[in-house]
């Protein structure tokens, strides 16, 4: 089945998976092989992360995950921005562990990216900048979108369809 993976990254690749609860047949499916963290985070040459924010992965990425991590690592985040500890990123970027992050997440985006600073006075907007992210935002080798992974044609119609269903599933109980 590794024909799967090479369609979809147009050339062989090797994927490793990381999942707490493993699904032997995805990994079938795809040609994938699950393995422990660290091995991952040792191995990878890009770490993607899809996965909900629960109180066992808020900042599964952190300085200890930084450390072992393979050098140049390109670290993608899709999920949540929490799952990141963003001061671990950021020295990993600045130490050049990681060679690269594109983020569609930010760990303290509901402070950002939901406030409205139209309306403020200086001292009110300057005390709403987050460092953290202005950082982010210059460096050449991070790209930050703002969350929006999920708004495409069929994400949206999906969501429509899975809350329909949710909605008649609850009603005809």
């Amino acid at each position: 089945k590794p024909i799967a993976l090479t369609i979809l990254f147009g050339c062989p690749v090797k994927v490793l998976a990381f999942d707490a609860k493993p699904d032997g047949n995805f990994a079938n499916e795809l040609g994938c092989r699950y393995t422990e963290i660290d091995e991952l985070l040792a191995r990878a040459d890009v770490l993607s992360l899809h996965m909900p924010l629960l109180p066992t992965t808020k900042h599964l990425i952190d300085e200890v995950a930084v450390g072992k991590m393979k050098e140049g690592v390109l670290l993608i985040n899709v999920s949540r921005g929490a799952i990141v500890k963003t001061e671990a990123i950021i020295e990993g970027l600045l130490s050049g562990k990681i060679r690269g992050a594109g983020l569609d997440v930010y760990e303290h985006e509901r402070h950002v990216f939901f406030k409205n600073f139209s309306d403020m006075d200086f001292v009110e907007h300057a005390s709403g900048v987050d460092h953290d992210l202005m950082l982010l935002q210059s460096m050449p080798n991070v790209i930050l979108t703002p969350h929006m992974a999920f708004l495409t044609e069929e994400a949206l119609a999906t969501i429509c369809v899975q809350t329909v269903d949710n909605i008649s599933d609850f009603l005809a109980q």
